[in-house]
């Protein structure tokens, strides 16, 4: 699944924009105890927005963990595509969410909801 022709528009555009003071980046994240653990970050100095999703296949489950450390007044805001199932939008916090199993996923992360947050690209290749 490709992030940008799996998403609606709406979350595609909701705060694209860049700047290069903030380097965004994502993906696999080395976790032995779960190799789909999968990551979307952007940070600034000491500043940084970041989700963080994975499946427990344990009890059957995904977990998503939005990270806020960018004292800009807004939510930190991300997406989370899974194949066939769509684009749900999550705010700061923790969520646990039960998706079927083996689907592709891809992640996004933004400083804000804003028309000019700064937003890291998709990353693909998770998997509930």
């Amino acid at each position: 699944m490709t992030g940008a022709g799996a998403v609606p528009a709406q979350a595609a555009q909701a705060g694209a924009g860049t700047t290069a003071s903030w380097t965004c980046d994502g993906g696999r994240v080395n976790v032995p105890s779960n190799p789909d653990y999968y990551t979307a970050y952007c940070k600034k100095g000491g500043s940084s927005v970041r989700v963080d999703f994975y499946p427990d296949f344990g009890d059957e489950k995904e977990y998503l963990y939005v990270r806020d450390g960018f004292a800009n007044g807004h939510k930190t805001v991300a997406y989370l595509s899974v194949k066939g199932e769509g684009t749900a939008r999550f705010t700061t916090g923790e969520y646990t969410r039960n998706y079927p199993e083996g689907r592709d996923a891809a992640l996004k992360v933004c400083t804000s909801g804003s028309s000019k947050a700064v937003c890291s690209g998709w990353e693909d290749g998770g998997t509930t």
